[in-house]
């Protein structure tokens, strides 16, 4: 997996990580928990 990448806009205090070349997770970490928020890509296929 990739290195964090902090997010911000709609997502501020949420983090993205790669998992493959297409693919992403997005997360938060609350209350002492990870939460997944998103998991798969974030582009539309063409």
């Amino acid at each position: 997996m990739g290195k964090p990448e902090i997010l911000c806009g709609d997502l501020q205090g949420c983090f993205s990580r790669r998992i493959d070349s297409k693919n992403r997770i997005v997360y938060r970490i609350y209350e002492n928990r990870c939460e997944i928020l998103q998991v798969g890509t974030h582009y539309q296929e063409k």
